[in-house]
């Protein structure tokens, strides 16, 4: 969080009071004494600043931070420069919330703005801006010419919008900065409060959400879509990226240019996805997850790990488009080999083990056709098991090779069947 115009911030504070705050487990007495001036992200930290380190994911950016000191464990230090004050605790996240409550104590919770005014009585503030009915309007708020707001919207203090934008009805807007162009559709909130709580025996602390969002020019957002601010740092959508409806960006998502989500997507926090990357209908994405460039991921999806570039994945959890493809011919005794690039792309017999379905070798099986090459519109919502596993105990009976296993007896079965009744002389349809 580079600059902050949303919150009150206190401060500086300190460093020992800081330190003794959080309850460090080392002794930081001959530390030398200075003030701290806010916590931010380890990327976005300055030299008075203090940030935190909970996971080794993060060493590559965690190794250049410029902040002053860092919130961390005694087994993390090591990917912290030597300049950097290492402050070792118990609980990294629930002293991140306790220094975060010192600078920016009201950012626990989603206070109401209770300085909104009905813009028919600021009208003259915003004479190139087209408003609704009954649209409500904070302090500070900056409205470029050629917008249209829907009715029963609200915009709250020191939200910026750009110019030639679409904001449907029954839009709340908060904490957010909207570039030119965009275009949010009915029912839509933008910046609401991150969710974060941290488990301290039988209580949830709640973690303050400091952060924006940013949405980049040309972005388009889905009716009824949330997006929730940034924790430390901010929630960030790219230049022309297309969201549908009903799709759920976490706190500290980061989602590159050109990229497209079908409705029901959920986006887990701090996962970064790249550029012209598609999202099909329902899949689940979890948190602290990179997600490459040019990246397709079939509806109702589990990805629970990262993706490189120009990768192809579907199920869960979610695996290369090519494996399941392979792991579908195997279960006939066929195996295949891959050739060719993006449309291009085509599968070919290598071997038949299974002296049924003989195939010849180098035989084309397999080939992507353009017009297909689109989200997928599914009717099951597939998510991540994590917690019934830790918190009941459940195990699935069924992975993916069983389920592909089925699938395949199945197919075969039918094949079977239509082979009897042709070679009968009957007449089969194939509706597919």
């Amino acid at each position: 969080m580079v600059s902050n115009q949303f919150f009150v911030k206190k401060g500086p504070y300190p460093l020992k009071e800081i330190i003794k705050a959080i309850d460090c487990t080392n002794n930081y007495s001959n530390v030398k004494d200075f003030e701290i001036h806010g916590v931010e992200s380890l990327v976005n930290a300055k030299e008075n600043d203090m940030t935190f380190l909970n996971s080794s994911r993060y060493k590559d950016v965690s190794l250049k931070t410029k902040a002053a000191a860092c919130i961390t464990s005694s087994n993390l230090s090591k990917f912290l420069p030597n300049k950097c004050i290492k402050l070792n605790v118990k609980n990294i996240l629930l002293a991140v919330t306790k220094v975060s409550k010192m600078f920016y104590p009201k950012a626990d919770l989603d206070y109401p703005d209770i300085n909104l005014i009905d813009s028919n009585e600021i009208k003259n503030k915003y004479p190139e801006v087209n408003f609704g009915k009954n649209v409500f309007i904070g302090k500070n708020v900056q409205i470029d010419k050629n917008t249209f707001v829907g009715s029963n919207c609200i915009i709250e203090s020191n939200v910026k919008i750009g110019k030639n934008c679409v904001i449907g009805s029954l839009v709340i807007i908060k904490y957010s900065i909207i570039n030119d162009y965009v275009c949010i559709k009915d029912g839509s909130k933008i910046g609401i409060k991150g969710f974060g709580f941290i488990p301290i025996g039988q209580k949830n602390i709640r973690t303050p959400q400091i952060g924006k969002v940013i949405l980049g020019e040309g972005v388009e957002i889905g009716a009824n879509c949330t997006i929730d601010r940034g924790s430390v740092s901010d929630t960030i959508i790219g230049r022309n990226t297309f969201l549908d409806n009903h799709i759920q960006i976490a706190h500290n998502v980061k989602i590159g240019t050109n990229c497209m989500m079908a409705a029901q997507v959920g986006i887990a926090g701090s996962t970064t996805i790249g550029d012209n990357t598609v999202i099909g209908g329902q899949a689940g994405i979890s948190g602290h997850l990179k997600i490459g460039n040019n990246v397709k991921i079939g509806g109702a999806s589990g990805v629970i790990r990262d993706i490189p570039d120009n990768s192809q994945v579907m199920g869960y959890p979610a695996v290369p488009l090519r494996d399941f493809v392979k792991m579908s011919f195997a279960e006939a005794g066929i195996a295949l080999e891959f050739k060719g690039e993006g449309v291009n792309e085509k599968a070919f017999v290598i071997s038949c083990a299974n002296p049924e379905y003989q195939l010849e070798i180098g035989k084309e099986v397999l080939a992507i056709d353009p017009i297909y090459v689109r989200p997928t519109e599914v009717e099951l919502l597939i998510g991540d098991a994590t917690k019934a596993k830790e918190k009941l105990g459940w195990i699935p009976e069924y992975d993916l090779k069983f389920l592909v296993k089925e699938m395949m007896d199945s197919d075969l079965h039918l094949m079977q069947k239509k082979q009897y009744l042709k070679e009968g002389g009957y007449t089969t349809l194939n509706y597919f």
